[in-house]
């Protein structure tokens, strides 16, 4: 089986920098569209999940894919 520790690390560390990201830009821009703060925080909530969950599944994909590369001696 794939050791998947070491992207499952590396994906959660560059998916919380990015979650962190999108939510700040985000709110910072759905804040002026509404009148309470309520909305904007729950839709920036929902991006920075988004953001998380794209970062870890491609790395965990990108990963994959050239662990099955590498493995198979295809570019050795």
């Amino acid at each position: 089986m794939i050791n998947l520790l070491l992207p499952l690390i590396l994906g959660s560390i560059f998916g919380a920098l990015a979650a962190a990201a999108a939510y700040l830009i985000t709110y910072q821009e759905y804040i002026h569209h509404f009148p309470d703060k309520g909305r904007p925080r729950k839709m920036a909530l929902r991006m920075a999940l988004v953001a998380f969950l794209f970062f870890v599944i491609s790395i965990l994909i990108v990963w994959i894919i050239f662990i099955g590369i590498f493995s198979k001696g295809k570019l050795q």
